[in-house]
């Protein structure tokens, strides 16, 4: 499976400062997939053009959006109040979030939703290990950075909603133009994992597996779609 190389992003950052975030509300199911347009279709764009990762398994059944009984309620219809509902954020394609990002039983497939929906890059004071993990082997970029400079950004986000922020691999910097630069600290081996893409070949039996089961509990639930 070949991960697609991050050498350096720029997108809206979205605040979610939620301390302990479980990756159970992250993967939460939809109230009525059936019902819900924003699902992504089957060629893996979804409503605001984000692909699905190139070369990786389609997991966009029976649920494909993270947060998604936060974002949509049961009719299908988007809730308001939801960050990344809210115009500034639509297209964030950064999250800015609170300590702990990722703890519990999900955290493969919270990852993978979280690359659906255009999500490139993380940056949390700290992770869950097994999500911070997860995440790398998938291709989505986990970030740990100290609270002083999680603050800085979060205040420049908050101060101009919409604004972006750069994530640079091979400078190994964060910045912003509110802000400056912040050095970036990430093991060797992961950043040249992401420079240059690579394979998890016991990863790809576990994506199969997971497809498999998706598929099935989709069967279970809407035996007519069969």
């Amino acid at each position: 499976m070949k991960i697609r190389p991050f050498i350096s992003h720029t997108g809206v950052a979205a605040p979610m400062m939620r301390n302990d975030l479980e990756v159970e509300f992250i993967a939460s199911p939809l109230h009525s997939p059936e019902m819900n347009p924003h699902v992504l279709p089957e060629d893996g764009i979804n409503q605001h053009g984000h692909e699905n990762m190139a070369g990786q398994p389609n997991f966009l059944e029976p649920d494909a959006h993270a947060f998604a009984t936060e974002r949509f309620f049961p009719d299908g219809s988007e809730n308001s109040d939801f960050i990344l509902n809210q115009p500034p954020y639509r297209d964030a394609s950064i999250l800015l979030v609170g300590k702990n990002f990722g703890i519990g039983s999900m955290q493969l497939l919270a990852s993978i939703r979280l690359l659906q929906c255009g999500i490139r890059a993380i940056i949390a004071p700290s992770f869950g290990p097994t999500f911070y993990e997860d995440s790398i082997a998938v291709g989505l970029l986990p970030i740990t950075v100290s609270i002083e400079v999680l603050n800085r950004l979060l205040k420049a986000v908050e101060r101009s909603p919409g604004s972006t922020i750069t994530v640079d691999l091979e400078t190994m910097q964060i910045k912003n133009r509110h802000t400056g630069a912040f050095q970036l600290t990430l093991n060797d081996h992961v950043r040249t994992r992401f420079l240059n893409g690579g394979a998890d070949m016991g990863l790809q039996s576990e994506y199969e597996k997971l497809t498999e089961k998706l598929r099935a509990e989709r069967r279970n639930r809407h035996p007519w779609l069969q």
